[in-house]
């Protein structure tokens, strides 16, 4: 084998399989994940018709230098039907109703996909193909995949619309809408109030203004901040340091 050959096996054994991809340019970082899975895409072609050659291992030499990485591969989008496979593998189980498992699977999923909890969802089909019999989407499930199922629940909590939360502030207080895990540009602001800098005396007498929570989840929030009607960029100082909204 040649320095160029010995090169490039040395730079496919540093790679874990999947996660090289020629790179866009010497040094310059993959511009975005769809990029780099599109080059990704083409290094498996030239890894399976041309094995061996110098492309392949110019490839791999590139890729060894550069540091190319491919972002982690985005969980594939759980269909209703997955939740019928996995339930009928509990047919031999102890007490097992494949029917009402797959209602409430389903009914998870569903709730799951509007929270964004792919990757949660994922882990716990995985662990339900694992352990059949483990009852995982019972009213109350115990023992294996419990952990998963919380995690889909938690998820499924952060990211529910609807709740408001109330606190005092000098002079006022504040209030906020959850409108669950939606971008910022979907939320519709509340112009049925008293307008920023207008007096106040409870949050209720503001207009509900957008905010962002944390990375995923947004807010309307009403601020009565010493008397006024606090703006939007005040508003959303104000939850954006609130626990709930950093912690993601």
């Amino acid at each position: 084998m040649g320095k160029l050959g010995m090169i490039g096996w040395l730079g496919s054994a540093r790679r874990a399989p999947g996660q090289v991809c020629p790179p866009a340019s010497r040094g310059a970082p993959a511009r975005s994940a769809t990029a780099c899975a599109v080059r990704c895409m083409e290094a498996r072609k030239i890894r399976r018709s041309e094995r061996g050659s110098r492309a392949f291992f110019g490839l791999l030499v590139g890729c060894w230098l550069v540091g190319c990485r491919c972002e982690p591969d985005q969980p594939a989008e759980l269909a209703l039907e997955d939740c019928n496979i996995v339930c009928a593998g509990s047919t031999q189980c102890p007490n097992s109703n494949p029917a009402d498992c797959a209602s409430r699977c389903q009914d998870l999923v569903k709730r799951g996909r509007d929270a964004h909890a792919g990757r949660e969802l994922g882990k716990l089909i995985e662990c339900a193909r694992a352990h059949p019999c483990a009852g995982t989407f019972k009213r109350d499930p115990v023992g294996a995949c419990l952990a998963e199922r919380r995690a889909v629940s938690e998820r499924i909590s952060e990211c529910a619309a609807g709740v408001v939360r109330s606190r005092s502030l000098e002079g006022g207080s504040l209030t906020s809408e959850s409108l669950g895990c939606v971008a910022v540009a979907a939320c519709v602001p509340a112009l049925d109030a008293g307008q920023a800098g207008g007096p106040c005396q409870t949050a209720s007498t503001c207009n509900g203004v957008c905010c962002a929570c944390g990375s995923q989840r947004t807010l309307r929030v009403r601020a009565c901040v010493a008397g006024k009607c606090a703006d939007e960029s005040r508003a959303c100082a104000l939850v954006a340091g609130e626990p709930d909204c950093r912690a993601e």
